[in-house]
């Protein structure tokens, strides 16, 4: 049961999302690149069929692994369609698009390598859906604490994030 993008139809599959649980959701693959459209249908179908309790009021965050923005086909990003989907399975979750930012940052944009926002997808994927992009390169950070961490007992967070993350008041 699959889409005219090879996307499995989730129909009124619903699914309850337990915090100590990973879930997976595995779809054939016809060919080593897929449209845009493919990455889109997944995500918001996936969205579709969760069951999420999204708080009322504030931003949702969606960290797409642009750290080094190649281009989409080279898969080393989150496909901006698989951004598009999110921003639209979660507006079906209540979430309006005004209320998403999509942001990342390490390596920051080299437009004499063709590594920018808009060369790999995103702005126009996020921009078309109402959406807000968040580039966080040259962005203050501060070190938290990673309460018996494995790899790292400190980590980097861009200050802009905790204050996306804090509570309305």
């Amino acid at each position: 049961l699959y889409n005219r993008n090879g996307v499995k139809d989730l129909g009124q599959l619903s699914v309850k999302i337990s915090d100590h649980s990973v879930y997976l959701l595995r779809v054939p693959a016809q060919d080593d690149r897929a449209p845009f459209e493919a990455y889109r249908d997944l995500a918001s179908s996936a969205l579709h069929a969760l069951e999420l309790d999204l708080p009322p009021t504030g931003t949702v965050f969606i960290k797409p692994n642009a750290t080094v923005l190649y281009p989409a086909d080279q898969r080393i990003i989150t496909h901006p369609g698989f951004i598009a989907g999110l921003i639209e399975g979660l507006g079906s979750q209540g979430a309006a698009p005004v209320r998403i930012t999509v942001g990342d940052g390490q390596s920051g944009e080299h437009p004499d390598r063709g590594h920018t926002w808009r060369a790999c997808g995103y702005t126009d994927a996020i921009r078309d859906r109402g959406a807000t992009l968040l580039p966080l390169n040259d962005t203050a950070s501060t070190l938290i604490d990673v309460e018996g961490g494995i790899v790292f007992d400190r980590y980097p967070v861009y200050l802009s994030l905790i204050h996306i993350s804090e509570p309305t008041r």
